[in-house]
């Protein structure tokens, strides 16, 4: 099996001087090795030249309504404090700077918000991407609007921000633990090297404490044998290391993933989608093949992320779908309208199944989960601020979604 050169051989020596990594260790340097990582390696990744696609790409619409989604918030901090204290955002892991360009001209373009002082900081390692940033993003700075790039959240925790932190897809990517069960059994899995010394092999071992205690945290006891269950530890040191960059204000998270109970089931999640891997947009299941070549990903556990804010002093205001956020954003009157100009426009009718894409029920839009925390508001009601983070019911969003004349259900992103 061929796997990227540079990667391999680095992963062959951490392997061969311990006997076995865990699952974590590979994962982390598979996608994050200096240089030969994935998501360090100067190629193209998302788009439709890449691997992968996530909302931003799929189309320009999520962009524009999760923008106005920040701008409400950012003019909430503005009525509760002082329109001249600076909103400042920092958005983590933020690709070719898509989602942040179309932040960018909301605020240049909104009435009130023009006019006010903006903090825009990107944590970005990847050199890659960080050029792709700057190239797209600089021309929108001004006077009022200050564009900046950390390699990491020490200068944050020092002097914590007012505003939000903002992330799409990060968690997924993070580095995890997988848990398999064997006889009722549960063991971590680790990655060996193989007896062709060409490729990798699962290794069991014990459990250690940190993964028991999330188990008996969560309620999971004995699984079937095929069940494959991801913990990460890195997905709560994140949030924490978030919630204390945080003076006040608010963090959101956007990704893919759900709740431990439905989490487990194999229905909803199927077990060998544990861990998925992406090239040319096409989908695998097994990360131990063309290691260097793919991504690898998982589904978000929502639960430890609210457990992990709740003992960071976040406060859980809302956990809704993105079908749910979008449409209270407007997205099925902007998709009516332009169903009606796509009788006359096939660039139009070209673009439907794309926006349809962010908020299909069957499929991105009910996967799909924003989650937004709070800091530094005690007193506040939030039901009568935040209208639009309602999580809406199944048939209230049926409701409010325009009839679509044709069948099929287009999934265009990464799940």
């Amino acid at each position: 099996m061929e796997h990227y050169p540079p990667l391999f051989s680095h992963l062959q020596q951490a392997i061969l001087s311990e006997n076995a990594i865990s699952f974590r260790d590979f994962m982390n340097m598979v996608l994050y090795a200096e240089e030969e990582g994935y998501y360090q390696q100067s190629r193209t990744k998302v788009g439709v030249q890449g691997d992968f696609m996530t909302s931003p790409h799929a189309h320009p619409l999520f962009n524009q309504l999760l923008a106005n989604g920040v701008l409400q918030l950012s003019s909430i901090f503005h009525r509760i404090l002082h329109p001249a204290i600076p909103f400042t955002i920092v958005e983590v892991g933020a690709g070719e700077g898509e989602l942040a360009a179309a932040i960018l001209s909301a605020w240049l373009e909104g009435k009130e918000s023009k006019h006010l002082p903006l903090r825009y900081t990107l944590i970005e390692k990847s050199q890659h991407h960080r050029k792709k940033q700057m190239e797209k993003l600089l021309p929108y700075e001004n006077e009022a609007i200050q564009i900046s790039w950390l390699d990491s959240w020490d200068s944050l925790m020092d002097d914590p921000i007012s505003g939000i932190i903002l992330s799409n897809e990060l968690f997924d990517a993070l580095p995890t633990h997988l848990v398999s069960w064997e006889g009722g059994e549960p063991y971590e899995l680790y990655v060996g090297i193989a007896d062709d010394d060409e490729n990798f092999r699962w290794i069991k071992k014990a459990l250690p404490p940190p993964l028991s205690q999330r188990l008996h945290e969560w309620n999971i006891h004995s699984q079937p044998n095929e069940r494959r269950f991801c913990i990460s530890l890195d997905a709560e040191k994140m949030l924490t290391t978030m919630a204390q960059s945080l003076s006040q204000g608010w963090i959101l998270s956007i990704d893919y993933g759900d709740v431990v109970e439905n989490l487990l089931d194999s229905k909803l999640y199927p077990p060998q989608y544990s861990i998925r891997c992406y090239e040319a947009h096409r989908l695998y299941t097994d990360p131990l093949q063309r290691v260097g070549y793919r991504d690898l990903t998982s589904d978000v556990n929502f639960t430890q992320l609210i457990d992990a804010g709740s003992r960071a002093n976040l406060q859980s205001i809302a956990y809704t779908t993105q079908a749910s956020f979008l449409l209270q954003q407007g997205i099925g009157e902007i998709y009516a309208a332009m169903q009606q100009e796509a009788l006359y426009d096939l660039k139009v009718d070209f673009e439907l199944p794309k926006v349809r894409s962010l908020f299909d029920l069957d499929s991105n839009g009910t996967r799909f989960k924003f989650l937004l925390q709070g800091k530094g508001w005690p007193t506040l009601d939030w039901e009568s601020f935040l209208d639009v983070w309602k999580p809406l019911s199944m048939g209230e969003m049926e409701e409010h979604i325009p009839f679509m004349p044709w069948g099929g259900n287009a999934n265009f992103l990464k799940l």
